[in-house]
């Protein structure tokens, strides 16, 4: 796959805190668009194996999800691909789920995992997950997750710089 330019503010945020590499051959496309949000182009550091959006998604309104169950969110043709391409990342790993929205991807992974807490700041949504919930990320333990995951989450972050720098404290060094 050819190498993808992880320029712009994400990217940015991400090589100054190490993790990600600075140099340009070493990201890759991941995959173009997202759902909700078809011109995003998602990035993988072939160094560390961050996957990240090259681009700020325009902010959302985050009360106009739709609600599912957890046993039909964890059906979707999304959250069987992400168990897919995730499984190895929390596999025997201790993991959080930003935006874990209706808990689709916890139902599919959190037995997987070492430990699996899912975030997410609508109480209606995290009523029903098989795991331990938080409304929000200052909710969690520093030094403690081996993978953190944020899916359709970033669009929803206003203030992002420091919403990066406590994900990067609860992960411990290496995750």
């Amino acid at each position: 796959m050819p190498s993808a330019n992880p320029s712009g503010p994400i990217g940015a945020k991400l090589q100054k805190l190490g993790l990600i590499s600075e140099k340009t051959t070493d990201h890759n496309m991941f995959h173009y668009g997202v759902r909700d949000h078809p011109t995003v182009i998602v990035l993988k550091c072939q160094k560390t194996d961050v996957i990240f959006p090259q681009s700020f998604p325009v902010p959302v309104d985050k009360t106009k999800h739709t609600r599912l169950s957890i046993e039909d969110a964890a059906l979707t043709s999304d959250n069987i691909r992400r168990e897919q391409e995730l499984i190895g990342f929390v596999r025997d790993k201790r993991w959080a789920d930003v935006g874990a929205g209706t808990g689709g991807l916890l139902q599919r992974l959190h037995d997987k995992a070492t430990y699996a807490v899912g975030i997410e700041p609508q109480d209606k949504l995290r009523t029903n997950y098989p795991c331990d919930a938080r409304e929000t990320i200052l909710q969690l333990e520093d030094n403690y997750y081996n993978t953190i995951t944020m899916i359709h989450s970033l669009e929803h972050i206003f203030d992002f710089d420091n919403f990066l720098k406590q994900i990067y404290k609860k992960l411990v060094p290496g995750g």
